[in-house]
């Protein structure tokens, strides 16, 4: 398991897993030379819940856990620009840390960002443009500022339960279990 990359256009594949502590990988994203991970899913003696967030500034070449105040049972998404973080941390509702943090320091601090987000169980999150679309159990939600504050956005969508997100331009597409909605 862990990370692997390919600098051949896939002819061949290398782990990258230097420092990564577990490797479970539950979530990528890239934003400059930052590349965030997502790791663990299960509960270690070692490391408690290990909803860990790990970051390589090398390629992937080195990674290391970003001890910050971020504490899930898992990592569901990760979406990155150059001035933000947005990681969704999913499980542990009873301790209050699931829903959406967002970071503007490349993940050394956290703050919540799910205000108006009344399904914090996020599988999927976008950066496009100036908006940030989270995929949920609940159907799509949008945020126009920073994800200080989220709205529903699921004109036409049938199916609420939302497993991932693209954009491509202005083109938005939102995966479900019974088909894909654009």
């Amino acid at each position: 398991g862990g990370i692997y990359l390919s600098s051949d256009n896939r002819t061949t594949w290398n782990a990258v897993n230097n420092g990564l502590i577990l490797k479970y990988v539950t979530a990528l994203a890239a934003s400059g030379d930052y590349i965030y991970a997502g790791i663990g899913n299960k509960i270690d003696t070692d490391y408690g819940p290990n909803g860990l967030l790990v970051l390589s500034t090398d390629t992937g070449a080195n990674w290391h856990v970003l001890y910050n105040g971020l504490y899930s049972s898992a990592i569901s998404a990760i979406a990155a620009n150059e001035k933000y973080v947005f990681v969704a941390a999913a499980g542990q509702r009873i301790a209050g840390t699931y829903g959406i943090f967002a970071s503007t320091d490349s993940g050394t601090s956290w703050n919540r960002a799910d205000s108006g987000l009344t399904d914090r169980d996020v599988n999927s999150l976008i950066i496009n443009g100036n908006n940030i679309f989270a995929g949920t159990r609940s159907g799509v939600f949008l945020s126009t500022n920073n994800a200080a504050n989220w709205e529903k956005d699921n004109n036409g969508i049938t199916d609420s339960v939302i497993t991932s997100l693209f954009a491509n331009g202005n083109n938005i597409y939102a995966g479900t279990y019974y088909g894909v909605f654009l």
